[in-house]
């Protein structure tokens, strides 16, 4: 590997999301180009200091996944990984994806790790990191989504062989009504407070104009998940961003995002453009 390939940190714990982590790793390099996917067990060779190596690669990589399962999602060691790559990109340009494994929903997750936007392992939920990682990588999307195409279903048998293999896992948390009103909530302030805090110089407002991140906390906010891509630009009067959706939103979903956009500095707009153009989601 080239040192400026894009390098991929995938964090796992216990032996389902080790298997799991064997085939995100074999997989991601048949789609880019140029990245390098990194996982201990693998690439830590017999009587190397395997400590010592994970910090190198930590604060070498600038994407994280997180391998997620009901059977690891406490493990100290999995969430130490969670926290040290959301330290190692902290105001930066990186991104940590958790990979929710046998969960039915985020909302089943527990722990530190609440505080990543993750996805689910399956087709729409690979779709969503691979953007990520054409993002950040630049790579070109439509190529790589169409080798995504051609490998899924080879990709999908493997990840149900190592379900298979992993054996019985426990049982994912309920989660109340209750509890996702409470999460809403959390995020909504979490929202707010990021709004208030406008910029102060040109070099922050660039910045702020360049997070992506924000947008996507407003649409996962609000439940407005069919969205083939969106783009940010500005007006006389500020901040733009332009989603483009395979499925309009609600009108009160729209409402309450374009709420949320305004605290934020933008003037956002729906469009209905199943094979619309622009940055495609992170």
């Amino acid at each position: 590997m080239a040192d400026n390939d894009l390098k991929i940190f995938i964090s796992w714990s216990g032996e389902l999301a080790k298997a799991v982590t064997r085939e995100i790793r074999t997989w991601l390099p048949k789609l880019f180009d140029r990245i390098d996917p990194w996982m201990s067990d693998i690439d830590i060779q017999a009587g190397t200091r395997g400590l010592q190596l994970i910090e190198d690669r930590l604060n070498n990589s600038s994407f994280g996944i997180i391998v997620v399962t009901t059977e690891n999602q406490h493990k100290t060691w999995l969430n130490f990984e969670a926290g040290a790559l959301s330290k190692r990109f902290e105001g930066g340009s990186g991104r940590v994806v958790p990979i929710l494994v046998n969960f039915d929903d985020f909302y089943q997750i527990e722990g530190p790790i609440r505080q990543f936007q993750g996805v689910m392992l399956d087709k729409d939920g690979m779709r969503e990191l691979l953007q990520s990682i054409t993002n950040i990588a630049g790579s070109d999307w439509p190529m790589i989504e169409a080798r995504f195409e051609w490998s899924w279903k080879d990709f999908e048998k493997a990840i149900e062989v190592a379900r298979a293999e992993a054996g019985p896992q426990p049982k994912a948390p309920d989660v109340t009504e209750s509890d996702l009103l409470q999460e809403i909530l959390a995020r909504l302030n979490s929202i707010e407070k990021r709004g208030l805090e406008r910029p102060s110089s040109a070099r922050e407002s660039r910045e702020r104009y360049g997070n992506t991140d924000t947008i996507i906390d407003i649409l996962s906010t609000v439940g407005i998940g069919d969205v083939s891509s969106f783009e940010l630009g500005t007006s006389s009067t500020g901040m733009t961003v332009e989603v483009s959706c395979n499925t309009m939103p609600e009108p009160k979903q729209a409402a309450a995002a374009r709420k949320l956009a305004s605290r934020e500095g933008y003037s956002m707009t729906f469009l209905h453009e199943p094979t619309g153009h622009g940055s495609s989601p992170s």
